[in-house]
């Protein structure tokens, strides 16, 4: 029998416990042992930003994920899971047994499922960018994550392409795809995982700021003209608003410094 073993557990880890952030655990079934489940990156759909997930209930075939126990080693005899450093990968579909071993001695262990993923789903079924050299970020739609279907757990490698190529770049971070613009036009971001696809309209702006902000003249009265502000109220009216408010002002403190010469 050929033994996968765990080696010192992954630096992900180490950075989750140092964060106070608890990972997704898992009893025991002989109630003798805790189970750890880490995410190897954040596209894990298990995981929220490195920890703080739940345990999946199946594992997507092709993607990576870790385990460990506070207390002895994870080892797994499975020919179906290949792995260092304390990741694993699920290679085909089926139940597998993972042990959590004190020397040679079995202390407890766990069945986790794979399964194929069949679809891949996105935050946004739009993504709105803009052109790169527009910093403001008042309407923040082009970024998006991607998960499996039925929230599988495992941690994946997606590659996005932009259609047309010339309309956008794009970048990850965290699990989190950014697309940023570099020419006004449609397409369509295409992301591929694990064998499947999606697809998300794009639309590249050149400006974050409402057209229906600025009129002709390149106010910012919401295209109300030059007789009103963007309360409806015109200059005019305004600036008598404002005398009225003083002279109210005034008469109010004249009145207060009479009461106190009194």
């Amino acid at each position: 029998m050929r033994w996968s073993r765990t080696a010192p557990i992954a630096l992900a880890a180490v950075v989750l416990h140092a964060c106070g952030i608890v990972p997704p655990t898992r009893e025991g079934e002989l109630g003798r042992g805790t189970f750890e489940y880490v995410c190897t990156n954040a596209t894990d759909s298990a995981c929220d930003d490195f920890g703080g997930g739940t345990f999946p209930g199946a594992i997507a075939v092709g993607a990576s994920f870790g385990l460990r126990a506070q207390s002895g080693q994870v080892m797994t005899a499975a020919p179906a899971v290949s792995g260092s450093s304390g990741t694993f990968r699920a290679s085909k579909p089926g139940t597998f047994a993972f042990y959590l071993m004190n020397g040679d001695e079995i202390v407890d262990y766990i069945h986790i499922k794979f399964r194929k993923a069949t679809a891949l789903t996105a935050s946004r079924s739009e993504i709105i960018a803009y052109l790169s050299s527009d910093s403001y970020s008042w309407d923040d739609r082009s970024s998006f994550r991607v998960v499996l279907d039925d929230y599988l757990g495992g941690s994946f490698a997606p590659q996005v392409d932009i259609e047309p190529a010339e309309l956008a770049t794009w970048s990850l971070d965290r699990g989190v795809i950014s697309v940023d613009g570099l020419q006004e036009g449609s397409g369509k971001v295409v992301v591929r995982a694990l064998g499947l696809s999606l697809s998300i309209p794009l639309e590249v702006r050149a400006s974050r700021w409402p057209d229906a902000g600025l009129d002709s003249g390149g106010d910012t009265d919401g295209g109300l003209g030059d007789g009103a502000d963007g309360d409806g109220v015109g200059d005019g009216a305004a600036e008598g608003a404002i005398d009225a408010a003083a002279e109210a002002l005034l008469d109010v403190t004249e009145d207060v410094a009479a009461d106190e010469g009194d």
